[in-house]
């Protein structure tokens, strides 16, 4: 009896050590999401896009952190460091700002997909770690889909300060009326054009492109739909009919670029 208590004090004692020491563990079931504050933008040199890490299940004595790594289309990878201080909640957010967080050479300057993952660095995680993915798009136009007579922003950055640029935009029925344009880009390198669809523009898919290119190269496509107006009510000038009598139903369409054009409309009486 007396050499059993001698080999278990040992053990006794690296319990103790293990216990008082609380070596980093994780909890059980823990989940990471990410999101970003913007699905898509244009390009720019002054937006930012947050990333938020969602983390749930956390132990709270622990300190949590991460490496956030965001891959440009241009195949560049920009990284920054986080990290959390214990105790904190059982849920908790980080965030990092893209591109001001991610330092020189990090930008919002090329039309594609920036990838983004998260990997945390503590606790060490048995395995991979990574521990969530997200991503955002950049384009240079300001919206994917319009109506025939609203307006087209462009917007691109990262040429060369007052650069002739020229902007070509094509379609179904080939390269649209009135372009190629040549527009100049500003003393910060911005290249900014506002086209309005012309009412009797066909719809379908249309791309749009800048040249001197970059690379990745500024092109877009976007789809131009029929145009929705909007009717507040109809005139007649009879009330009541004969036969061989016509009515005349008159109206005024408001067009969502707020302005008013002519045309034709067939009506179903019911």
């Amino acid at each position: 009896m007396q050499l059993r208590r001698y080999v278990l004090l040992p053990v006794l004692a690296a319990l103790l050590f293990v216990t008082t020491f609380n070596f980093p563990v994780h909890a059980l079931g823990e989940t990471y999401t990410v999101t970003t504050s913007a699905t898509r933008l244009q390009e720019s040199n002054a937006a930012n896009v947050v990333l938020t890490l969602n983390v749930s299940n956390a132990n709270t004595l622990t300190n949590y952190g991460f490496t956030w790594r965001v891959k440009d289309p241009g195949g560049s990878i920009h990284s920054v460091n986080g990290q959390t201080n214990a105790p904190h909640a059982a849920s908790f957010l980080e965030t990092a700002s893209y591109p001001s967080g991610f330092g020189a050479g990090a930008n919002l300057a090329y039309t594609g997909v920036y990838a983004v993952s998260v990997n945390q660095t503590q606790p060490p995680l048995v395995g991979s770690t990574g521990v969530a993915n997200g991503q955002f798009q950049v384009g240079i136009t300001d919206s994917l889909s319009y109506q025939r007579t609203l307006p087209v922003s462009i917007k691109a950055v990262s040429y060369p300060p007052n650069q002739n640029v020229t902007i070509k935009i094509s379609g179904p029925g080939g390269v649209v009326t009135g372009f190629p344009l040549n527009k100049t880009a500003d003393n910060t390198g911005l290249f900014s054009y506002s086209w309005p669809i012309p009412v009797s523009l066909l719809v379908g898919s249309y791309t749009a492109a800048l040249t001197p290119a970059k690379n990745p190269p500024d092109t877009q496509s976007f789809s131009v739909t029929a145009t929705n107006v909007t009717i507040s009510s109809l005139i007649i000038s009879k009330n009541l009919l004969q036969t061989s009598q016509t009515e005349d139903f008159r109206f005024t369409a408001l067009y969502p670029n707020l302005a008013f054009e002519t045309g034709s409309v067939n009506l179903r009486l019911v």
